[in-house]
């Protein structure tokens, strides 16, 4: 599986930027943004995992897997991802973020481990912490098999219908 990516996180730190503070304009001050942000990024993580019934639901007679509905969920939490980097001030980074997929290989491993970054970067907030969380969780993207244009096109697409809900009151 080849691990390089070609993806261009200074856009997308921009676009998210520009998208947050959208955002915190028209709405109240929020108390706890980073956990706030945390918590929706677990929450797109289990939209994900109903998109891909492998990872989580064993018991399930239907293992179909709708990859098109998975990719969106996939770039919601990028979305977010994003967001609670720039909480952070993880941007501009210091190295090209490197997909990390755990050697068991397998999608509910890889999600366990997300998870754990996850938990991990709640209760150590550092840019470390996230550093890694964005490795495990391009890893996963890797795992599902997304391509890094898929992953572009959607984000962009999705930043801009975002956009667009803010600007009429979503």
């Amino acid at each position: 599986m080849d691990n390089r990516l070609n993806l261009d996180f200074t856009t997308y730190f921009q676009l998210q930027d520009e998208l947050d503070c959208m955002i915190m304009n028209r709405c109240q001050p929020v108390d706890h943004l980073l956990e706030r942000r945390i918590m929706a990024l677990l929450t797109e993580l289990g939209e994900l995992s109903n998109e891909v019934p492998e990872m989580v639901k064993y018991w399930s007679q239907n293992q179909q897997r709708r990859d098109h509905f998975a990719l969106e969920e996939f770039v919601d939490g990028l979305h977010f991802i994003l967001s609670i980097g720039l909480l952070l001030e993880v941007s501009p980074l210091p190295r090209q973020p490197k997909p990390w997929i755990t050697n068991h290989q397998t999608l509910d491993v890889q999600l366990w481990e997300l998870y754990r970054s996850i938990f991990n970067l709640s209760q150590n907030p550092s840019k470390p912490n996230w550093y890694w969380m964005l490795d495990v969780y391009l890893g996963l993207g890797k795992q599902l098999q997304f391509s890094d244009a898929d992953i572009d096109w959607t984000y962009q697409h999705k930043n801009a219908i975002n956009r667009e809900r803010q600007n009429n009151g979503y």
